[in-house]
């Protein structure tokens, strides 16, 4: 499909969201283009409700007139729309299998929050994100999981960092070597990131 062929691309967010954060990244990797609509935090979400969608994860995304609310799915679509189109890339796969490290970086960044964020001190958020999650989240819990939280995240960052230097002592630009990044890239990066820009 050219590029001049695509349907309007919105994805409906909101700036401290960790998954929206990979799908930007997927954007930006296959040059697609796309237009951002900002919404709230929490419930209720008018921006929804004016589409008839009551799902509450960010993110949301709409090609022409298909909505997309999976990130998996819709990092999937994308993959699939720049296999089809020149996006500068020579491998446009979707390698998901790396997946595993960015989750693992995420949850990592989760319980390294800084129990002072301004945001966990919002008690409307917290109640918000109780219900989603389906038990306590809170400012509190975080001391506890510190440790076990850095100790997670120096394994995770030593994997990354070993399999960046070659033997011959030369570094790796990108996870899967090469000239340019790839999916899996993506997928490694977008937890450590969300974690390194919001808190």
């Amino acid at each position: 499909m050219a590029p001049h062929e695509r349907p309007e691309i919105i994805v409906y967010s909101y700036a401290v969201a960790p998954n929206p954060q990979k799908l930007f990244q997927f954007l930006a990797l296959y040059k697609i283009p796309f237009k951002y609509v900002e919404i709230s935090v929490t419930m209720p979400r008018p921006e929804f409700a004016s589409l008839g969608i009551t799902y509450r994860r960010a993110p949301l995304l709409s090609i022409g007139s298909d909505m997309y609310v999976d990130t998996a799915l819709i990092i999937e679509k994308l993959s699939d729309i720049a296999r089809h189109s020149d996006c500068g890339l020579a491998d446009a796969s979707n390698h998901v299998e790396y997946d595993g490290f960015g989750q693992m970086a995420f949850q990592c960044a989760v319980g390294l929050m800084p129990p002072d964020l301004p945001l966990l001190q919002d008690e409307h958020f917290l109640a918000d994100r109780t219900e989603l999650t389906g038990r306590p989240f809170g400012p509190k819990m975080l001391p506890a999981i510190r440790t076990a939280m850095v100790s997670k995240l120096l394994s995770l960052l030593g994997v990354v960092q070993s399999h960046f230097l070659q033997t011959a002592g030369q570094e790796r630009k990108f996870f899967l070597g090469g000239e340019t990044p790839s999916s899996a890239d993506m997928h490694l990066y977008w937890g450590l990131n969300w974690g390194l820009r919001f808190h």
